[in-house]
């Protein structure tokens, strides 16, 4: 492991977490934007910013220092009211507070099992799916069903669920590693357990729950995969 490597990147990867910040509470406080759009545009782009470190991180300490420097600060900037464009929102959620040990975990396991592309899906299914499930849930939520905690938009669900679905079907096909109906059936199973975890849970802990399930059911379908095919 180079350690002059590891901060070099570690300091990019914070610059950019606090320009995506700074960027939405400039936007938040400078317009009349909800800051449920400004929360989700945290939510989504950094997603795309934790798609970068298995690329630049060989050590999975370095991103755990990261992410407990993020979550420090983020709890801080609850206290003190710092960020309402993320954490000025009426409903009662730690999503934030969760989100870098989400990415933590996805890639502390992913990494773990040499499996860059399911990290990859994991957090593009957090980051999009979960994300624009967020968005429309909010613009249409005419159809709801109960789950404990709550409610839950149906339009909410099934973006979400048509969303994962792509994420896998696009990355299994750049991949080219699944047959197209495997990628197809692949896709499904994984895109509904996932969307049933996202339903099932509250107060932002699907942050941590959908990529968790989401990579899990990867590996979960490749090891039964393998498993017949050497039975």
């Amino acid at each position: 492991m180079n350690i002059e490597s590891e901060i070099i990147s570690a300091v990019i990867v914070a610059a950019l977490y606090l320009l995506l910040f700074g960027t939405m509470e400039l936007w938040s406080r400078r317009t009349s934007v909800a800051r449920e759009v400004t929360r989700k545009g945290v939510h989504i782009g950094g997603g795309f910013i934790a798609l970068t470190l298995p690329y630049l991180f060989e050590s999975h300490w370095s991103v755990l220092i990261l992410g407990s420097l993020l979550t420090i600060a983020l709890i801080i900037a609850r206290w003190r009211s710092l960020l309402p464009s993320v954490q000025g929102v009426e409903r009662s959620t730690y999503g934030e507070i969760l989100y870098p040990a989400a990415i933590y975990l996805t890639f502390l396991w992913a990494m773990h099992e040499q499996r860059p592309l399911y990290y990859i899906i994991a957090i593009l299914t957090l980051a999009l799916a979960d994300g624009l499930a967020g968005i429309v849930g909010e613009r249409f939520k005419r159809v709801t069903f109960r789950v404990a905690g709550g409610e839950k938009s149906l339009g909410g669900s099934a973006t979400f669920f048509a969303v994962a679905t792509a994420i896998i079907l696009i990355a299994f096909d750049i991949d080219g590693t699944q047959t197209q109906l495997g990628s197809i059936v692949i896709a499904l199973i994984v895109a509904f357990v996932a969307t049933a975890v996202e339903a099932a849970s509250t107060h932002g802990t699907d942050n941590v729950t959908v990529p968790l399930a989401t990579l899990g059911m990867l590996l979960a379908i490749e090891a039964k995969t393998i498993e017949r095919i050497v039975g």
